[in-house]
């Protein structure tokens, strides 16, 4: 799949090594990035 990618995101860090974000946040941001371009 990541060779058929266009482009590959960053991964989503916090202050701390901590992964504090939820499922669903992530997926929302991803989301985001993704649609963000056709709005």
């Amino acid at each position: 799949i990541l060779t058929r990618a266009d482009y590959v995101l960053a991964p989503i860090s916090g202050a701390s090594g901590y992964n504090h974000l939820s499922v669903r946040s992530a997926a929302s941001i991803i989301v985001d990035r993704l649609l963000g371009k056709w709005r």
